[in-house]
């Protein structure tokens, strides 16, 4: 159980007071607050708003006793409002600490299209208030698995631990790019939380003004992307690792990241695979692609990195997505790291993304190792593994409009005569 009845009690406290009605008006208007506009402009999760039911620019995710709701975590904290200082409106949430861990998190048990926050490019905005050193992040979780994505409040996101209100600003496309899947409806996953892995007992954090914009703060403010000091204001349209680009030198829409062997380079990891020639697949870009021969059952890595300092500011100030095609018919598990300043790194598992280019070129890898398969099969099988095999290349034959797959097709077909 996530909340004893006297914490929710406490909780519904803050909503209710947030909400400024009482707690029948506030089920009552709240209610009805689900069937608002499709493409709003702001998403209000906990703020003192009035006179936004049936406005088109909000939607109304306050809890309302009902169908939406905050939690707090396996009685990890308790709960109480507090109306002396609170940095919006008349009153706030404050915490107190009960465990060497805590977390809180709003939920609707009715479907919300998550569409719309990347449509908009929404921004997450709240304030906290604390004086406590544990680690904190803000977890949003998606409709898939895995789907969800924490963003930890350090470096670019750091909150000044010094008793004072401070607000912060997270791009939802931060999230996006952590791993996190917000596209259609979406219901019973935490559309805000905020925990603690590493929190003291007694320990309290201020909570208020919790809501998504887009691009515009519902003072009229505008959102000016992080400040991460002197950025050019000509963002490069992408960085390149691997591809054959010509003619970029000086083009302030690429950044070369490619190796050089100056200062720029690709090392395999501890001699746990190694480079060999392969001309039976077509490159995916250009003429050239890379093979990699793996020599370590264990594991294997390589890498690219630059000895010159490089400067990676415009990634967070807009979103970007890496891009890479792979082939092979490996089921070994894969994953991406991208290492940062002052020892930070994340670490993405390759499954469960749809790379549109991936699937295909995986798919004709694959197709091209099957035919010595399908081969064997046809000179040494059955009639009845022979006449399955044909209707398997009858049916690719009907969803082929590649090129190289009709190809591939083909050859399988005159193996089948």
């Amino acid at each position: 159980m996530r909340v004893n009845l006297q914490h929710k009690t406490n909780i519904l406290k803050f909503i209710r007071m947030k909400n400024l009605f009482t707690i029948i008006a506030a089920s009552l208007l709240l209610g009805t607050a689900s069937m608002a506009a499709a493409d709003p402009d702001f998403v209000i999760v906990s703020a003192e708003h009035t006179g936004i039911d049936n406005n088109p620019a909000y939607l109304d995710l306050r809890p309302n006793g009902t169908t939406r709701h905050l939690y707090i975590w396996e009685n990890t904290a308790t709960g109480e409002t507090l109306t002396d200082t609170p940095y919006e409106g008349g009153e706030y949430l404050r915490l107190h600490v009960a465990s060497g861990w805590f977390g809180l998190g709003f939920v609707s048990d009715d479907a919300v299209d998550m569409s719309v926050f990347s449509r908009k490019n929404m921004v997450l905005h709240f304030a906290v208030r604390t004086k406590s050193t544990c680690p904190l992040f803000v977890k949003l979780e998606g409709g898939t698995y895995p789907g969800s994505a924490r963003v930890d409040l350090k470096g670019i996101y750091d909150v000044a631990r010094d008793g004072e209100w401070h607000a912060v600003e997270i791009p939802v496309s931060a999230f996006q790019a952590a791993g996190l899947v917000w596209a259609g409806n979406v219901s019973g996953k935490n559309y805000f939380t905020l925990v603690s892995e590493g929190s003291t007992p007694g320990d309290v954090i201020d909570l208020d003004y919790v809501y998504f914009h887009s691009g515009t703060r519902d003072d009229g403010t505008q959102w000016e992307g992080l400040n991460l000091g002197a950025v050019s204001l000509e963002r490069p349209t992408a960085y390149l690792i691997a591809s054959e680009h010509t003619d970029i030198d000086g083009n302030p829409a690429y950044v070369d990241l490619r190796p050089d062997n100056a200062t720029r380079h690709l090392y395999v990891w501890e001699n746990t695979a190694e480079t060999y020639e392969n001309n039976d697949l077509v490159a995916y870009e250009g003429s050239q692609y890379s093979c990699l021969h793996i020599t370590n059952p264990a594991w294997w890595g390589f890498g690219v990195i630059s000895d010159a300092a490089v400067d990676m500011s415009a990634i967070a100030q807009q979103p970007y997505y890496l891009r890479f095609a792979i082939a092979t018919t490996s089921l070994m598990p894969l994953f991406v790291k991208l290492e940062g300043n002052n020892g930070t790194s994340a670490v993405r598992a390759v499954e469960g993304y749809a790379v549109p280019t991936v699937p295909l070129f995986t798919l004709l890898g694959s197709l091209g190792m099957a035919g010595i398969e399908v081969k064997s099969i046809f000179e040494k099988g059955s009639d009845k593994e022979r006449t399955d095999v044909g209707a398997l290349l009858d049916l690719l034959e009907s969803a082929a409009d590649n090129e190289r797959l009709t190809k591939i097709i083909n050859n399988l077909k005159n193996l089948k005569k």
